[in-house]
């Protein structure tokens, strides 16, 4: 399912710069409609179908597990949450640097900075159980910076069963891709902050560009 949320956002429509270059936006800000009104009602109606899609794809996903295999998640609706958070960073990051960059540009960033994010949170696993404090620093600084990769974690953690979480051993049964605690409540009060963030980057940047 992460993977599919990250396919989806590869694509450039979210971008404000495509719409601009195709002249489909010029019509709209030639009226009497602010250039904040209109990224703020992209970014609402995006994540709004974003939203949609995830609850629908992670409640049949979880559908089909359960069919499948019997298993239930301890708490699929909060792990559909964390990822429907995962999206909106991604979202209002990339409408942040569509306002000055092309719309190709700057879905391969955003999607570039999720997968670094994701691989800079793997290795950072390592730092706990090996008392690197280095490691651990990395992984926070990663999260505060880009924080994709605490959300992922959040919604692994949600999802993943109560013998795997209290496994013996520094990982558990999956190595560094379990995830035995999730990250603290302040992280995903951050991850909030930083959204409304970049959204209010994408509009004053879009108000100053000349178009």
């Amino acid at each position: 399912m992460f993977a599919k949320f990250s396919k989806h956002l590869a694509n450039p429509t979210p971008a404000l710069s495509g719409e601009v270059e195709s002249g489909v936006l010029l019509p709209i800000l030639a009226r009497r409609i602010s250039r904040t009104s209109v990224v703020v009602g992209k970014a609402l109606g995006l994540a709004a179908v974003l939203g949609l899609y995830g609850g629908i794809a992670g409640l049949l996903e979880a559908l089909v597990v359960r069919v499948a295999t019997g298993y239930v998640p301890p708490h699929p609706l909060a792990a559909i949450v964390a990822l429907c958070m995962l999206s909106l960073v991604i979202l209002t990051f990339t409408l942040a640097l569509s306002a000055r960059l092309p719309a190709l540009a700057s879905s391969i960033v955003s999607v570039t900075c999720f997968g670094v994010a994701w691989i800079v949170g793997i290795v950072a696993a390592f730092g706990a159980p090996y008392h690197n404090e280095a490691l651990v620093r990395i992984g926070v600084v990663s999260q505060l910076l880009f924080p994709s990769d605490a959300m992922w974690r959040v919604a692994a953690y949600q999802l993943e069963p109560a013998a795997l979480i209290h496994h013996g051993g520094p990982f558990g049964p999956l190595g560094p891709f379990s995830v035995t605690s999730p990250p603290p409540t302040a992280t995903i009060v951050w991850t909030i902050g930083w959204v409304a963030a970049a959204l209010f980057l994408a509009t004053r940047s879009f108000e100053s560009r000349d178009i």
